[in-house]
C-alpha cells in the first residue's frame, strides 16, 4: 500500500523532540546546503555509520509521569555519567558521541529508562525535556500456562505457555509473570518528551530511516523474585495496540514492526503489524519497546534563534505542524545558545509556531518554510518582538564576601517548568524570557555547586523590558536561613535509613498536592517519593497521604489504609517542611510497615 500525502508529512511531527527545535522569522528564509546531518553519509542507501564521532554537549530536565523533577536520576552520555539535581537537572559538557546517532540514557528505580538520540554536530549542544513513564505493573499471568494483560487504554499483551526464561542466565523460568507495561499515544503532546530515541531507525537492509508512528508501547517482565524475564528463544507473544481515532482513517493495513534497540538509540525493524479495526496486531519474540511505524527518508535542519537584541532565544519551545494537518504536531526546545539542528521531511511545507513557554495557550509569532530534497541550514534567524512581549532579566550572585560567583546556577521556575542559566566571570547573569501576556510571575533561586551554598527562593513578577533582579548572596548556612538542615529518615519494617544533605539531594515541589522526594547519590540506592494533600495546611495540621515510592522496595505499593502526615514546621517557598507519618503500604508482593520523618525546603 503505497503511503497517502497526508501519512508522508505524519511521521516528520512524529520525529520532533526535545533535541532539535524550529521557529519563524520575518525576513525571506534563505537555505543553504550542510553537509552535517545525515544525507551528508547518505545514509538512505548506504549502511549506517555508526563509528563516527563528534565532540559535543548536553543538558536537560528530568520530570516523572506528574511533571514534577526527578532528582537523583543517573544521567549517560558519551561515556560520561552524572546525575539529575534537586531540580531534575543534568548537564553533560565536551563528549564524544556518535555523529549518527548520539545517546542520551537516564535511569530511576520504577520507571523505563529514559532515552533520547540526537545527531551530533561538532562543537553544538542539545537541549532535552524528559518525562519518565513509571513502570507500572499492569497486570500478571502464569509462566507455564500463559495469558493476556489489558490495560484500559486498550494495549493487550497475548503470552503463549511455557514461553519465559530469566534473562540474565537464559534458564527455564515457571512462576508468576509480572508485565509493566504501558502504551504511548503517537498523538499525545507529551510524546516528544516519553518516547525513546528520536524515531529514526534501521530498516532490515540496514538503512537509516525517519519513522512515523502510529503508536508505541513499553514492556518489562518480572518473575516473582524481582529477576527480569524474556520470552524463550522460538516463543512469541501477541501485541495489540490500539490506534487513537483520529489518525485511524491514515494508518496503512500493515506496517513495520520496530524494537528500540538501547545500544545505538535507533529503532530496528522486526516484523510486521496488521490493522484490525482499530488496532495493530502483530507478534514480538522479545520485549523491550516496540512501535507501529511506517518508514521514509529524511534531510537534516539547523539554525540558531536570536530576539531582536542578538540574544539566544534559550530553552524555546516551538510547535511544528504540516500546513494542511494541524491536528498533527510535535514539540521541540532550542538549547542555552539557541542552537537547533535535526531531522525533518524533504519537499514539504511546515507550518511553524514560536511559544513563549510550553504552558502558554498561543504563540509568539507563526509562519511557514519550504523544505528541499537536500540537507539545509539557515543560520541565525532573528525573531521580532511582539505584542505578548519579551522580559529582559539580569542579575548577579555573590559570597558572604560579596565576591562574585563564577559559574553559579541561577534556577528559574516559570509557567510549570525549569530553566538553568549560569553567571559569568563577573558573577552577572542575564537571559530573555518571553511572556504569555504582558507579565509573568518566576521563582528564582541561585545555587555554587562548589561550594554547596543556596539562596532563599525569590519570587518576581516579569514584566516587558528590563526586569533587574536583586543582588543575590550565597553563604554556606543557605543565604541567611536559621537552619539549612535537611533531612529524610525512614524505616521499611525493620530495615532504617537515613539521608542528609549536602551528600544526597532533595526536592519539595508543590502544586495542588505537595511531592517530598530524597535520593542517595550516586547510585539511589536509597530513595523515597511521597506525595500528600495541602488543602489547610499548616504547623500542627494533618495532611492526607496520597502516595509513596521507595527504591529500596521493588513493588508497586499502595495506599489502603488512610496514613495522616503529622506537619511541624511550615516555611513559605524557599524556607522549609517538616513532618512525619506512620503506617502500612500495600504491595502486588505483601504489605511494608513504613516510619518516615523529613526536613525540606519548599520550591
Amino acid at each position: 500500500m503505497q503511503p497517502s500525502r497526508r501519512q508522508k508529512f505524519t511521521f516528520f511531527f512524529s520525529i520532533l523532540i526535545a533535541t532539535f527545535t524550529f521557529f519563524s522569522c520575518q525576513k525571506q528564509l534563505d537555505f543553504e546546503d550542510t553537509q552535517s546531518g545525515p544525507n551528508s553519509n547518505d545514509t538512505t542507501t548506504s549502511p549506517v555509520d555508526l563509528t563516527t564521532k563528534v565532540k559535543s554537549s548536553v543538558s536537560g530536565f528530568v520530570t516523572n509521569e506528574s511533571d514534577i523533577a526527578v532528582p537523583g536520576a543517573v544521567v549517560t552520555a558519551g561515556g560520561v555519567t552524572v546525575t539529575t539535581d534537586v531540580y531534575g537537572y543534568f548537564s553533560i559538557k565536551n563528549i564524544d558521541v556518535v555523529k549518527t546517532a548520539a545517546v542520551v540514557k537516564v535511569e530511576y528505580p520504577g520507571y523505563f529508562s529514559g532515552i533520547k538520540t540526537y545527531v551530533g554536530v561538532q562543537d553544538k549542544s542539545a537541549f532535552f525535556r524528559i518525562k519518565l513513564i513509571k513502570k507500572t505493573i499492569q497486570g500478571s499471568v502464569s509462566a507455564i500456562a500463559g495469558g493476556d494483560v489489558t490495560l484500559s487504554n486498550g494495549l493487550k499483551i497475548s503470552f503463549p505457555g511455557s514461553a519465559f526464561v530469566v534473562a540474565l542466565t537464559n534458564t527455564t523460568y515457571s512462576g508468576t509473570v509480572n508485565v509493566a507495561a504501558q502504551w504511548l499515544d503517537p498523538t499525545s503532546k507529551d510524546l516528544s518528551s516519553t518516547m525513546p530515541g528520536n524515531l529514526s531507525g534501521i530498516d532490515a537492509s540496514g538503512k537509516l530511516k525517519a519513522l512515523e508512528t502510529f503508536g508505541m508501547t513499553a514492556v518489562e517482565l518480572t518473575g516473582a523474585s524481582g529477576e527480569k524475564l524474556q520470552l524463550a528463544p522460538g516463543k512469541k507473544a501477541t501485541l495489540t495496540i490500539p490506534l487513537p481515532s483520529n489518525i485511524q482513517g491514515s494508518a496503512p493495513s500493515s506496517i513495520p514492526l520496530w524494537y528500540f534497540d538501547e545500544s545505538t538509540g535507533l529503532w530496528k525493524e522486526d516484523g510486521t503489524a496488521t490493522k484490525i479495526g482499530t488496532n495493530y496486531i502483530g507478534e514480538v519474540s522479545h520485549f523491550s519497546f516496540w512501535n507501529c511505524d511506517f518508514p521514509l527518508v529524511c534531510i537534516y535542519f539547523s539554525c540558531t534563534l536570536l530576539d531582536q537584541n542578538g540574544m539566544p532565544m534559550a530553552f524555546t519551545p516551538v510547535l511544528m505542524s504540516e500546513v494542511n494537518n494541524s491536528w498533527n504536531a510535535r514539540w521541540g526546545y532550542t538549547d542555552a545558545n539557541g542552537y537547533v539542528g535535526g531531522i525533518v521531511p524533504g519537499n514539504s511545507t511546515l507550518k511553524m509556531e514560536v511559544y513563549p513557554s510550553y504552558n502558554c495557550p498561543s504563540p509568539t509569532y507563526t509562519s511557514t518554510f519550504n523544505t528541499t530534497t537536500s540537507d539545509i541550514a539557515l543560520g541565525n534567524l532573528v525573531i521580532p518582538n511582539n505584542t505578548q512581549g519579551v522580559a529582559i532579566v539580569s542579575g548577579s550572585v555573590v559570597d558572604c564576601n560579596n565576591l562574585p560567583i563564577i559559574n553559579a546556577d541561577v534556577v528559574v521556575y516559570k509557567d510549570y517548568q525549569y530553566y538553568v542559566y549560569q553567571t559569568d566571570s563577573l558573577g552577572n547573569y542575564s537571559f530573555i524570557s518571553s511572556l504569555c501576556g504582558n507579565s509573568s510571575l518566576i521563582n528564582l533561586i541561585a545555587l555554587d555547586r562548589t561550594s554547596l551554598s543556596i539562596g532563599s527562593v525569590i519570587t518576581q513578577n516579569l514584566v516587558m523590558g528590563n526586569n533587574v533582579i536583586p543582588r543575590i548572596q550565597l553563604c554556606s548556612n543557605g543565604g541567611g536561613n536559621t537552619s539549612s538542615t535537611q533531612f529524610i529518615n525512614y524505616s521499611i519494617d525493620t530495615s532504617n535509613y537515613t539521608l542528609t544533605s549536602p551528600i544526597d539531594t532533595f526536592n519539595c515541589y508543590s502544586q495542588g498536592s505537595m511531592t517530598v522526594s530524597g535520593s542517595q547519590l550516586p547510585n539511589w540506592n536509597n530513595g523515597i517519593y511521597f506525595t500528600f494533600d495541602t488543602t489547610n495546611i499548616g504547623v500542627g495540621s494533618n495532611q492526607t497521604l496520597l502516595s509513596a515510592y521507595l527504591n529500596n522496595v521493588n513493588d508497586s505499593l499502595f495506599i489502603r489504609t488512610p496514613i495522616s502526615v503529622n506537619i511541624t514546621e511550615y516555611g513559605i517557598p524557599g524556607q522549609f517542611v517538616s513532618g512525619n507519618f506512620t503506617g502500612t503500604l500495600n504491595g502486588l508482593q505483601r504489605t511494608y510497615f513504613i516510619n518516615c520523618s523529613f526536613r525540606v525546603r519548599r520550591w
